[in-house]
């Protein structure tokens, strides 16, 4: 079990760089560090602190198969959001050549 976990935690974070560049690519330069700090917040806020609650209780009604894979739906929730997202973002500006 501890190996599937570890694999599952890799992946699950695995999505934090690039919406961390998203969320740079997408916002002002003076706001950048509020943006990413109130993208923590939201992560830690929205996901750490109930997550545990929420699945303890659907383990308890159900089976601890079913509170896992609630997961899964709010990945896939949030995968479709950043997907919407993605196309309202503005064209980026073509790097300069190198010299």
């Amino acid at each position: 079990m501890l190996p599937s976990l570890a694999v599952a935690m890799f992946f699950i974070m695995a999505g934090t760089g690039p919406l961390n560049a998203a969320i740079i690519n997408a916002v002002q330069p003076e706001i950048r560090a509020s943006a990413l700090a109130i993208e923590m917040l939201l992560i830690h806020a929205l996901g750490d602190t109930p997550s545990p609650k929420i699945i303890g209780i659907i383990s308890d009604k159900s089976n601890l198969a079913t509170g896992l894979g609630v997961t899964l739906v709010t990945m896939l929730i949030a995968a479709v959001l950043l997907f919407i997202g993605a196309r309202y973002e503005r064209p980026q500006p073509a790097p300069a050549p190198l010299t």
